[in-house]
């Protein structure tokens, strides 16, 4: 939702500007077109993406990373104000061979989960970091408080009702 008023926001500002989201699975590029139209619904969107039989372009651009990758598709991102990606935590800290292929362009990284095992944030001034900063940021309480997630709650299991399914005949 926080990219997609980004990206319609920044489109008002210049109809000639053109955008590309790059998510990594086919269900994130659904739930990407999802918010876009939810948000802005007559956004000037189109998908490219090899499992969904998709080819398009538009100046909104819903793309899966692995379609997108070939030379061809790479020469005709030219242009492209901002790139969004979805899921940002995937990118590596070498940073994505794709965006360094890719034409000058703005890169913004969404991810709820900013924080790889291992390695430690995914944003920073080191070497290993391919995201500088935070743009935004917005704490679980708050999300519970605006009704976008419930209360956690949790139980344990008692320990007598634990048993070993072995000895049981």
């Amino acid at each position: 939702v926080v990219f997609a008023h980004l990206i319609r926001q920044l489109h008002r500002e210049d109809p000639n500007r053109r955008f590309l989201i790059l998510a990594h699975r086919q269900e994130l590029i659904s739930q990407a077109v999802n918010k876009l139209l939810e948000v802005w619904p007559e956004v000037p969107y189109g998908i490219m993406s090899a499992s969904l039989r998709r080819f398009d372009d538009a100046p909104v651009l819903v793309a899966s990373r692995d379609t997108i990758a070939s030379e061809k598709r790479l020469n005709s991102l030219a242009g492209i104000y901002l790139t969004v990606i979805d899921e940002a935590h995937h990118v590596g800290p070498d940073g994505n061979t794709l965006l360094d292929k890719a034409a000058d362009t703005r890169v913004l990284g969404v991810t709820a989960t900013p924080y790889r095992m291992g390695q430690g944030y995914i944003y920073g001034n080191e070497d290993h970091h391919y995201f500088s900063n935070v743009a935004y940021e917005i704490k679980l309480p708050k999300l519970v408080q605006q009704n976008y997630l419930a209360r956690l709650s949790a139980f344990a299991v008692a320990k007598e009702a634990v048993i070993n399914a072995r000895e049981v005949k």
